[in-house]
Parts: structure tokens; sequence; C-alpha cells
């Protein structure tokens, strides 16, 4: 992968490639994932080139000066613990394979990651959200199937996409998952989800098909939907059925979790459900489960 908006000579382009390699075939993370670690290394390069220094040659100091003034906002302040990361597993790897002595970022400092509460939907909203593309239309039938298995399954929007028919078991309830870094899990499904799986594949999904695809959910040419096109459609029906809120493509997946949570279900349950590798990441849920709970009780306790 070349990193755009920079000029590297034949020897920094090589440790770039060689980096993507490590990080793709070694680590076997995700396209997305390396993605995100290049483009904060290019950053940091493009830095070092308007400032004339040696990137393999930086010292501390030159890394707590480019990350000045990032910490204005909480969102910057997520940003720059990710770019630290990142720059730490570079120059680790460098470090590995000889081409510095030492590591220069062991030193930085890092500031204390802001924790923002993802937006979810309640039983209400979730209900209308489902209930708003038109069954008459093939891609009702469609869109219905998709935000079906999306909130009944928790899952992302790229493993929406890449669902394939062979990952489907509606027989035992069951779809099976292929997650980041290609980690597979296996999640159940309940009936609705089944129900209009079925409909769009027995009835529908072939008015898509113009060739031989075998990923479930179709655009109108016959190719796999993309993961724009979900985002636009999931956007399409939260206008539709007049939910005014602030959302991500996760809200459903993050709405599917919480609801869980606030129905008793246990946090390593969620954790696998979800395909998080450390629990750290489901517990963030427990606090929207625990906030969801106090609003619901300031409105409806008794009077003191």
């Amino acid at each position: 992968m070349v990193i755009l908006n920079l000029k590297l000579n034949k020897s920094e382009q090589k440790i770039i490639d060689n980096f993507e390699n490590y990080l793709l075939i070694v680590l076997n993370l995700s396209k997305n994932s390396v993605k995100a670690y290049l483009s904060d290394i290019e950053k940091w390069l493009f830095y070092c080139q308007s400032k004339h220094i040696n990137f393999l040659n930086a010292k501390t100091s030159d890394f707590e000066n480019f990350y000045q003034g990032v910490y204005g906002d909480k969102m910057a302040v997520n940003s720059a613990i990710r770019s630290i990361s990142s720059l730490r597993n570079f120059y680790a790897y460098l470090l590995d394979n000889e081409l510095i002595k030492t590591n220069p970022t062991d030193n930085i400092s890092r500031p204390k990651r802001v924790t923002i509460l993802p937006s979810v939907l309640n039983y209400k909203e979730v209900s209308r959200l489902l209930n708003a593309p038109d069954l008459k239309s093939k891609y009702g039938i469609r869109d219905r199937a998709i935000l079906e298995t999306m909130y009944a399954a928790g899952l992302r929007v790229s493993e929406t996409n890449s669902l394939k028919l062979n990952d489907l078991h509606l027989s035992m309830h069951l779809i099976n998952v292929i997650g980041k870094g290609d980690v597979e899990r296996i999640v159940p499904l309940n009936d609705q989800a089944v129900y209009y799986l079925k409909l769009y594949l027995e009835n529908f999904r072939n008015q898509f098909l113009h060739q031989n695809v075998t990923e479930v959910f179709l655009n109108y040419k016959g190719h796999k939907i993309s993961r724009q096109s979900i985002w636009k459609m999931i956007k399409k029906y939260l206008k539709l059925a007049g939910i005014d809120k602030k959302v991500t493509p996760h809200t459903l997946r993050h709405s599917f979790a919480t609801h869980l949570i606030s129905n008793g279900a246990d946090l390593r349950s969620v954790q696998e459900l979800l395909g998080h590798q450390n629990v750290s990441t489901t517990q963030i849920y427990t606090h929207i489960a625990n906030n969801l709970l106090l609003k619901i009780y300031n409105k409806t306790k008794p009077r003191e």
C-alpha cells in the first residue's frame, strides 16, 4: 500500500511496505486496522518531512512536539492515544529489525483516555426502525432482513455485508460470523430475524442475483452490498422512523449489547456474542445500561 501525499525514497518505502506486510501476515490484522495504522504513521512522517527530521533518528522530544496541541478536546485525546499506540508499535518493529538502536516512543506520556458512551436506541425506537422498510418492495424485504439480522446478532456493518450463504444455519437459528482479524464466532438469531432472512432468501434474493455471488445481501446490480450502502440505508430508515439521534454504523450493535445487559445477560456472554477479544471493551455497555436504568428510575420513582 502506497502512503498517499508523501514522497518517500526507496528504502523508506520498503520499510513501510514491510511493516504493512508484518501487520497483515504476522499480526493477522484486518485491512481496516492496517489502514488506521498507516494513516497514523503517514501523519507522523509528514510532520518529520516538514521539520526535516529523519524518522529513524527521531527523539522523544520530536514526538512530544508532534502531539503538542492535539489534546485540545475529548475526541482529539482519544485520537492521540490511538496514534501513540500506532507509532509505538511501528518503532518497536523498527527496533526488532535493527533499524534503530532504541525506541524513542517508550517515554511518550499518554493522556488519560476519555470514555464517550455511544448512542443507543431504546426498545420502541428499535421496533420503529425495524418496521420502517416497505415490505411491498423487494428492497424493503432485503432491508428488513438486514436490519433484523444486524440487531439480532449484534453485527458490525462489515460483518453484515460479508455474510455468506454457507454462514447461515437457519434451521438451528445460528449464523457463523467472521469478525475482526478473521476470528470466527457462532451467534444465535431470534425468530424474527430467521423469518425475514428466509423470506428474502426464498422469494427475493434471486431478483437481485445476476451472477454466481455467495454473499447473502446483494445490491441492485447483483453484487455484494457495500458497507456504505448499508449505512445509508440505516440513516434513511432512521429518518422514516422519526428517530432524531446521533447515530453511527454501530448503533444497532450498541443497542443489541445494551439491551442484553439490561435484561441480565452476563458480561462474558455478551463479549462472546460481540466477538470482543478483551472484556474491558464490552464493559462500556454496563455503563450505558446503568445510565438508562437511572433515567427510567428518575422519571418513574415515587414521590419522596
